[in-house]
């Protein structure tokens, strides 16, 4: 279970991991999660935090997220990395049921299972579009709003503000995929996440996330991008059967 660099720690049976800030795990006594903690050093197998209690552990697997520096800097600085900020919104309610999730033809521009697809038929991407490398993805919320995405910015240093006009480019496409006015929008938001570079992935031809052994006993994990939710469940079976 996780022990954060930056925000929390949790430990089970002996074993130390780094990675998301929030833990989910029932509470059986069996794991110790600890808010406002940032491991800043490693010795060895233990966990050091800022102020300087120790986490012992028999494995630490470090999960940074888009957080390239601190505690795993100098080797993330070499990884094939690269971080890209994107802005989201959601709706209120939509007062109907959206059947499936939706996707628009402007995202077969950006993933690699389309690559070898002849893309002519799309034709040239609208210039605002193309300068966020935006793409319509649409999903109803367990409340009934609907969570809308997204863009793709990956020259750094990241802007602290978010660009209106995307967004008003999606609420016109959705708008018109479901042909009918959009609810109030009540969120909108940007976030940055780790992927693997393309252009600097030789070294791992194929490579969908990052993982390396820092040290014996600490693995670091990182690099997953937009496709966290889906992919988490694989890398963490991968992971720890790479530890037993």
């Amino acid at each position: 279970m996780p022990i954060s660099t930056r925000s929390a720690t949790s430990t089970r049976r002996g074993s130390t991991t780094a990675s998301a800030r929030q833990c989910s795990a029932p509470a059986t006594g069996r794991y110790e999660h600890c808010f406002g903690c940032q491991v800043v050093e490693l010795d060895g197998t233990t966990a050091v935090d800022q102020l300087g209690r120790r986490w012992p552990a028999d494995v630490v697997i470090v999960c940074p997220g888009a957080a390239l520096d601190g505690l795993t800097a100098e080797h993330l600085s070499t990884a094939s990395l690269r971080r890209c900020q994107l802005q989201m919104m959601e709706t209120e309610e939509l007062g109907e049921q959206l059947t499936t999730s939706v996707a628009d033809a402007d995202s077969m521009r950006y993933y690699p299972a389309y690559e070898h697809v002849d893309l002519v038929a799309l034709g040239e991407q609208d210039p605002g579009a193309a300068a966020a490398r935006l793409q319509l993805l649409m999903v109803q919320r367990l409340d009934g709003g609907l969570t809308i995405g997204d863009t793709h910015l990956y020259d750094e240093p990241f802007p602290f503000d978010v660009d209106e006009q995307p967004y008003r480019q999606l609420v016109a496409r959705a708008e018109a995929i479901l042909g009918r006015p959009l609810p109030p929008i009540v969120r909108r938001w940007s976030g940055v996440y780790a992927e693997i570079d393309p252009a600097e992935s030789d070294d791992r031809p194929g490579a969908i996330y990052h993982h390396a052994e820092l040290a014996p006993g600490v693995v670091v994990v990182t690099g997953a991008g937009g496709r966290g939710m889906t992919l988490s469940p694989a890398i963490a079976e991968r992971t720890w059967d790479g530890l037993t």
